[in-house]
């Protein structure tokens, strides 16, 4: 089936990961100092696009007087350039990310000559983010309100700094104590807790590894006179920069040492870009990144399965060598090959599809939520830190969270189609878990009786040999491949884990059926009814949370203890 058979619901979204960075900076700079900032700013930027080449840069930034407003004139010079060289790649956004409503922002301009630059910056971005779009920088004030001051330019920066991945923040190094201070977002992106915290998301911090960039800022107001790097690092709250022995002073290249999830968002894009795939109707989600995602998982878990079956093959084989005095020694050899080859060889499937079919269910889950505008972001709700190798998810998560804020801001999403798109998930997850769980009753029946019969065999076949006036012996192996192929069948059940995996299934299922009845129920009312929306959306809400906590639970059960490949 080509796409142009397809409906235009499941034509593939074809859009890459973006690399979200952000920018926190003064507003008074020295202005002999702009020079040498600007073009330390332009050298990074321009060595993230040598080493990302197939990964677009989303920066968001508050338009704000001083360095706000000059690293987003450089940024857009460098995409510019970018483009004038005729380097194509990927498409890069200035996101505006705004404490008030453009209306109430303009009056922190008092410079005629700052806010015609505004007005110019605003024209030039990519979409506009405010509270009048944007629950997350609304915060708790009334619909059509915004947050007083300082508290709206603290919730700005929180927005920042939980959604970027890189933190470029032009800093003189002084504690000002203001709320919603540059300083203040520094700390943030360390995961640091600034004494001036007002929200629950600044003492948790980000539970993903952040990168900050602190280019040192002389200012006006609030001058700090002691000696500071001209250009710092940071990978959390650890400095990266390797120091010159001689001058104590940066590295040119430090900048790759924060490069570690980019890199694997690259690696995603260059994949997604070379390999995109066939749109298919029956997806979760028609997006060439869960695509990315469930070929990988699906491909791994079948290379994992595999190797199960050699490791029961492997264990038969040893169990009847070990039964023969000949023949012990190749067996104790076997034993010695299985307990260092097997484990070295079945991880990087087992990990593999573990981390993708993570990333595919959250992003199904993120995707319906922001579709119809649950207020939830699915990184928050799936917990890696106990698994930092995970924590790369998170940040995809939030990258597909803001890409998407990014482009219903600019054209929402009807209601109609969206409900429909999200209850056929709801009912497809219900038909695959019911037929799922059944399969797996199935074939865990069949493996249990073939164990079962394995085991007669032997027991017979040994009160034979028993009664017998002259043993046998190939009456003897047997007797022996029973009972090696019935310790080999019951092994290979264990590892699979149907068992357990049915109950978690039934338990998922029982709440999408109960999500589905709610989300049905709230699509028979009338489309004017004042609550409608507000029920689809908790309804929506609570399987997305089902499924979120039945990936942590598989999660934690598969990687902290045995992994069972019927999940």
């Amino acid at each position: 089936m080509s796409p142009s058979d397809l409906p235009a619901a499941v034509l593939m979204d074809p859009s890459p990961v973006p690399l979200v960075v952000a920018v926190v900076g003064h507003r008074d700079p020295i202005a002999s100092e702009l020079p040498r900032l600007r073009d330390a700013f332009r050298r990074d930027l321009e060595e993230l696009l040598l080493k990302l080449p197939h990964t677009p840069l989303l920066m968001l930034n508050g338009l704000a007087s001083g360095m706000d407003s000059e690293a987003a004139e450089v940024f857009l010079e460098v995409i510019q350039g970018t483009r004038r060289r005729g380097a194509g790649g990927p498409g890069h956004q200035l996101v505006a990310a705004l404490p008030k409503r453009v209306a109430n922002y303009r009056l922190d301009f008092q410079d005629p000559d700052e806010l015609q630059r505004f007005e110019a910056l605003l024209d030039r971005c990519d979409a506009v983010l405010d509270p009048s779009n944007c629950d997350e920088l609304r915060g708790d004030a009334a619909p059509g309100d915004d947050l007083p001051s300082p508290a709206c330019y603290g919730r700005q920066g929180v927005f920042l700094v939980r959604h970027c991945y890189l933190l470029f923040a032009f800093h003189n190094g002084f504690e000002t104590m203001e709320v919603g201070g540059t300083a203040q977002s520094v700390a943030i992106q360390k995961g640091e807790v600034h004494p001036l915290f007002l929200n629950v998301d600044e003492v948790i911090a980000t539970r993903e590894p952040g990168a900050l960039i602190e280019y040192d800022t002389p200012r006006h107001k609030n001058r700090f006179e002691g000696k500071r790097q001209p250009h710092t690092y940071w990978l959390e709250s650890q400095c990266t920069a390797p120091r010159n022995a001689k001058q104590g002073a940066p590295e040119p290249f430090a900048l790759q040492n924060l490069l570690a999830i980019p890199r694997q968002l690259e690696t995603i894009n260059r994949s997604m870009a070379t390999e995109p795939g066939e749109p298919l109707p029956w997806a979760a989600r028609p997006t060439a990144l869960w695509h990315y995602a469930d070929a990988i998982a699906t491909r791994d878990k079948a290379r994992y399965l595999r190797w199960a079956l050699v490791l029961m093959m492997a264990g038969w084989l040893i169990s009847l060598l070990l039964s023969q005095q000949p023949w012990q020694s190749v067996g104790l050899v076997l034993i010695v090959a299985a307990l260092l080859l097997f484990p070295r060889f079945q991880k990087g499937p087992k990990h593999r599809f573990i981390v993708h079919r993570c990333l595919a269910e959250s992003l199904t889950v993120q995707d319906h939520w922001a579709e119809l505008g649950v207020e939830r972001d699915a990184a928050d709700l799936f917990y890696s830190q106990i698994h930092r190798d995970l924590g790369w998810i998170r940040t995809v998560l939030r990258a597909r969270r803001v890409q998407l804020l990014v482009r219903f801001s600019r054209e929402p999403e009807p209601i109609e189609p969206v409900a429909k798109r999200v209850q056929g998930w709801m009912e497809g997850q219900v038909t695959w878990l019911d037929g799922t769980i059944e399969r797996q009753a199935r074939q865990d029946r069949l493996l249990l009786r073939a164990a079962l019969g394995c085991f007669v065999a032997a027991l017979v076949l040994s009160l034979a040999t028993m009664l017998m006036a002259e043993a046998s012996p190939a009456l003897a192996w047997i007797t022996e491949a029973c009972i090696a192929s019935f310790v080999a069948v019951l092994a290979y059940r264990e590892l699979l884990g149907y068992e357990e995996t049915n109950a978690r299934y039934a338990r998922s299922r029982d709440q999408f059926r109960r999500g589905l009845k709610a989300f049905e129920q709230a699509l028979r009312t009338a489309a004017d009814e004042p609550h409608r929306l507000q029920r689809l959306r908790c309804a929506l809400e609570a399987v997305g949370r089902e499924k979120l906590d039945e990936l942590n639970d598989w999660v934690a059960d598969q990687l902290k203890r045995m992994y069972k490949p019927g999940g």
